[in-house]
């Protein structure tokens, strides 16, 4: 699965512009296909969604929204942690929505109202991109117990790192477009994100133009990377891999490079390491061959069609004779 770090994602947004799409293209076509899932998923539940931005980011796309939930007969409010946009199409989109009969509230001055608002809310719209100093307020109504659903990422959640900062609040649903980065499956991100809503908002040549830096190595993804066994086939016909693992302290990842060599499809697998680890291989994994590390393995050097080194050495001058050997 590939997951698209930030710099990733400019390149597929840069490219759809060379195609011909416009910011204003990709900000609409975002928000009419997100109102639309949270229409789904949230339309019979009473109360008024509360949309919360800021002015960082494209918050353009929070006030599209807004805007489509109204046309669908919603009655959404806007929480604005720092002050309405005066320039650009931001400022176009929030006095569209403002003209539309949507209220917007100010953290700054109107907070009371604003926890009415988050607690009888049918859910809230995290779409922050602020850092945490101007995102105090925010926190607090994101916590208040209606369901978060959050655009590209909870705010505070890294992207590229999959770190959040100590004001973030988990999502229900999280709104994507383009695809995964490594902030949704990594670290407090896999917590964080709730379901993952992918939109395909740009044309497919422009993401395929930039490819991405970084991948995931899925069970589906491992599965077809490994090619079934002939029915008629033989240990000696599937390869010889030798491991060279493990130490007196840590057993067990000799055990584990044993055993997924053998799931992976490697005929025989000569496990080579001193006693204990060798006892805790035959107690675990009967298949793979045990060799002494302090006996004659040349043999293996030249028959084996690849070799492993190092999983669970205990990092010492023994290790290094041992590799160097």
């Amino acid at each position: 699965m590939n997951l698209y770090r930030t710099m990733d994602l400019k390149a597929c947004e840069s490219a759809a512009l060379h195609m011909g799409m416009t910011p204003r293209d990709i900000s609409s076509a975002f928000a009419e296909r997100a109102a639309q899932l949270l229409l789904q998923r949230y339309r019979g539940r009473g109360g008024s969604p509360l949309l919360l931005c800021g002015n960082e980011g494209d918050s353009s796309r929070v006030y599209l929204i807004a805007l489509e939930l109204k046309r669908a007969g919603l009655q959404p409010v806007l929480g604005l942690t720092e002050g309405a946009p005066d320039r650009g199409f931001k400022a176009e989109c929030y006095t569209a929505a403002i003209e539309a009969g949507i209220p917007a509230l100010s953290a700054d001055l109107d907070m009371a109202q604003l926890r009415r608002a988050a607690t009888e809310a049918s859910f809230l719209l995290d779409g922050l991109s602020s850092p945490p100093e101007r995102r105090a307020a925010a926190a607090e109504l994101l916590a208040s117990g209606a369901p978060v659903a959050a655009l590209d990422l909870p705010a505070g959640l890294g992207a590229d790192s999959g770190q959040a900062d100590q004001l973030t609040v988990g999502a229900d649903l999280t709104i994507c477009s383009t695809g995964l980065t490594p902030g949704h499956v990594m670290d407090d991100g896999k917590e964080l994100c709730g379901e993952i809503a992918v939109l395909d908002i740009l044309p497919a040549r422009a993401v395929e133009s930039c490819g991405c830096s970084t991948f995931l190595l899925d069970r589906n993804t491992a599965r077809s990377l490994i090619s079934p066994k002939p029915a008629r086939s033989s240990k000696v016909e599937m390869g010889r891999l030798s491991i060279f693992a493990g130490c007196e302290r840590y057993r067990g990842a000799a055990v584990i490079a044993s055993r997924g060599s053998l799931l992976a499809g490697a005929g025989l697998v000569y496990l080579c390491s001193v006693e204990p680890v060798l006892a805790a291989a035959a107690a675990n994994v009967p298949e793979a061959i045990l060799r002494d590390i302090d006996g004659d393995i040349s043999d293996l050097l030249t028959r084996s069609g690849a070799i492993v080194v190092g999983c669970g050495y205990h990092p010492g001058e023994e290790a290094r004779q041992r590799v160097e050997r």
